[in-house]
């Protein structure tokens, strides 16, 4: 028997201040994540399911991969993609790498696909990608996406928003320790010296000896 609490008076209960703020932020976020399980478990048209990414990604098939037409991306993520990363506790960004993850298992032009999504779709108001964005957040579920694009998807961790700062940046700044210490090392020479050229320890040498 299902005995989790559903309704719960606030008032006039010898609750404090505070607790009742981390009530409120749960029952938020609780709202939030139900309405993605459902919408991505809904129908279209209550005859054929709604596939789950194209409930994050738009104009999106199964057979479709990003190409680009006047260096305009034919994918961009939608209004529920955004609020996975930025809104809630985490949690929901979890639904959305679940939905990334069963269409890039083993299928590296997928992965390419996202790559580009990523780096050609900035939010207008935030003037970033999703990714610099999910580095602000210090939730585990959001740094599980976060590393999810770069390092399986390879998404530069240099690469920057409309501002100049980059992904590396934001997520140093993080409040939490474990992803600001795995900004501080990815990518970078014996998990110091960050390498010049934009592709990590592939870059090409900034100088070769002639010796």
């Amino acid at each position: 028997e299902n005995s989790s609490v559903t309704k719960i008076r606030l008032y006039d209960n010898n609750i404090s201040p505070t607790n009742e703020t981390l009530i409120k932020s749960k029952a938020a976020s609780n709202a939030v994540l139900k309405k993605h399980q459902d919408d991505v478990r809904k129908n279209n048209d209550n005859t054929k399911p709604l596939s789950s990414l194209s409930y994050y990604v738009d104009e999106i098939s199964a057979t479709s991969s990003l190409s680009l037409h006047d260096n305009k991306p034919q994918w961009k993520w939608t209004s529920a993609a955004w609020e996975a990363v930025n809104d809630g506790d985490g949690r929901v960004a979890q639904v959305l790498l679940d939905c990334l993850k069963e269409d890039t298992n083993n299928n590296s032009d997928f992965r390419e696909s996202l790559k580009k999504l990523v780096e050609t779709d900035f939010h207008k108001e935030h003037k970033q990608s999703m990714l610099h964005i999910a580095a602000s957040k210090s939730y585990s579920k959001v740094f599980d996406l976060l590393k999810f694009f770069v390092e399986d998807c390879k998404v530069k961790i240099d690469l920057a928003d409309e501002e100049g700062r980059s992904i590396r940046e934001i997520a140093i700044g993080n409040q939490n320790s474990d992803i600001s210490a795995w900004a501080r090392k990815f990518g970078t020479y014996l998990n110091r010296y960050r390498i010049e050229g934009g592709s990590g320890l592939d870059s090409d040498p900034v100088h070769q000896s002639e010796t």
